[in-house]
């Protein structure tokens, strides 16, 4: 029975993920001790509902631990690019919880910006869906959604 070629690359993998395991073992558990440090930090914080700026704290913190956790993994595969990206997300994540304990009004200007973000995507969306401009038109009238950008309106 012929073996398929990615049995090869398998085998390899779970090779180098073996060698970085056993080379960095000693950074893998003190990175371990840490997560479960931060996850039970996360558990026990105390979040009232009507303060906005906690509860997004702490799914920005949620954010980063599920980040930096994914990339430990993908380093330990020795998915080096993957990790890499990762590594860009986690940065983006920490300037996020920076912000959100540090200013009293970044909720208020991330949420705004996360919503134009948002749109901007079903916009696009919209754009690329086949659906015909006038019958996108009629959509926003009918739903009360008001769209300035001249792309949007010509199509």
């Amino acid at each position: 029975m012929a073996k398929h070629p990615g049995d090869i690359t398998s085998l390899s993998a779970r090779l180098l993920s073996a060698q970085i395991s056993l080379r960095y073992r000693e950074y893998f558990r003190v990175f371990h001790r840490a997560l479960d440090i931060a996850f039970s930090l996360l558990l026990e914080a105390e979040l009232p509902s009507n303060n906005e700026q906690k509860v997004v704290a702490a799914a920005l913190f949620g954010r980063l631990i599920e980040s930096v956790q994914s990339g430990v993994e993908l380093s330990r595969r020795g998915l080096e690019r993957d990790a890499a990206a990762l590594v860009r997300i986690c940065f983006d994540h920490y300037l996020m919880l920076r912000g959100c304990c540090s200013d009293g009004t970044f909720v208020e200007e991330y949420l705004k910006a996360e919503l134009v973000r948002q749109l901007k995507l079903v916009r696009g969306a919209l754009q690329l869906s086949g659906i015909p401009p006038e019958e996108r038109d009629a959509h926003r009238v009918r739903t009360g959604a008001r769209c300035r950008s001249p792309a949007y309106r010509s199509g």
